[in-house]
Order: structure tokens, then sequence, then C-alpha cells
């Protein structure tokens, strides 16, 4: 009976163990935490039945065996079922957001290289100052304007907008003729002009 307490308790030892050594990813002890088992499960195979306790408590002590040779075959992808299925439930329930990202990823354009400027460096880049801070020892703030002290800023401006039409400026005043024999004029106020120019005609009236 002790010997097979034993026997239980190192199982449930080992499952343990292999269990941190997936969690940390360490291939040597999952290794040998798995054949450890297969032994352990091996080794309960062979074991007579009589030193087994009553038909109740046996079939007990076998599904712990069963259940810890799944957990090996488990264990042998790395992660659980439970694990598993979680993340197959996650990708079937977000297939909108996948396409999104792969339609983002498609769509986004390659980053254009630079030639370094500098005398004696032909380097390709695509971040110009982050290769001048790294490769020739440039300072931060100095990097920063490296693109727009060397002329190789791009106008953005004529890319995305384009060229603005011009707004045509457009009179909405009404436009009269002025009812005064004589006068040919064609004004916007015509108060204003009556006033101004015909006082003399305005104050006779």
């Amino acid at each position: 009976m002790e010997n097979k307490d034993n026997f239980l308790s190192s199982i449930q030892v080992s499952k343990s163990n292999l269990a941190k050594a997936i969690m940390t990813g360490e291939k040597d002890k999952i290794d040998k935490c798995r054949k450890k088992l297969e032994d352990l499960r091996n080794e309960w195979m062979e074991m007579p039945v009589d030193e087994c306790t009553p038909r109740n408590e046996e079939n007990d002590d076998v599904d712990l065996t069963s259940s810890s040779s799944e957990t090996v075959n488990d264990y042998d992808y790395g992660v659980d079922n439970s694990s598993q299925s979680v993340k197959e439930n996650k990708k079937k329930s977000n297939p909108a957001a996948e396409n999104k990202k792969t339609s983002s990823q498609a769509s986004s354009k390659p980053r254009r290289k630079h030639v370094c400027p500098l005398k004696g460096c032909k380097s390709q880049v695509v971040d110009l100052p982050r290769h001048l801070r790294e490769v020739h020892k440039w300072t931060k703030e100095r990097a920063k304007t490296a693109t727009s002290h060397f002329g190789m800023r791009d106008s953005f401006s004529s890319k995305v907008g384009g060229k603005r039409k011009e707004k045509k400026w457009k009179d909405y005043h009404h436009h009269r003729k002025c009812p005064i024999a004589g006068c040919h004029s064609t004004v916007r106020r015509l108060s204003h002009h009556l006033r101004q120019v015909h006082s003399d005609i305005c104050k006779g009236s």
C-alpha cells in the first residue's frame, strides 16, 4: 500500500514538473519529465493486480494513470487541449480582425531607402536619423534635422492634396441701372449712387 502511494505521488510530482518545464520552455527538462512519466506508466501497467487495493480504488487509480498518459500525449505539442481550444475559438470569433490585419499589411507601402549623404559612407538606409546616430555617432538633435538639412525630405503637400483649384471670386450684388436721364451708370448700390452723384436732383425732388 505504501509503495503504491509513493508511486502515485511520484506520478503527480512528475506531472507538475512537466507543467513547470513547459511554462519555462526548457526542452531538456520537458523531455526528461515525459520520459519519466512514460516509465512510471509502464511500471504501473506491469504491477500485479494483488498489490492494488479493492476494485473501486483500483478503477480510480487506473483513471489516474490514463489521465497521466493523456497529459503526456497532450504535452507532446507543448500545450494542453484547453489552451488549444481557446486559441481556436479566438480565431473563429475574430475573422474580421484578421482580414483587416492582412489587408493593412498588404496595402502598406515599403519605405523608400536613402543613400547616406556623408562622404565615404555608401549605406542605403530607411531611417536616416537612426543611421546617423548609431553609425556616425551624431547627437539626437542633429540627426533629427538631417533629412531637411540635406534636402531629402519629401514634399507631402503636392502628393496628398494635389494642386488646389483657385476659388473664383463671385459678386453676389444685384446690379441696377441708374434711372436718371442721361446717366448710363450700372451700380450695385443705387441709393448710395443717387446720394453721391445725383444729390442735387434728389434734393429738388
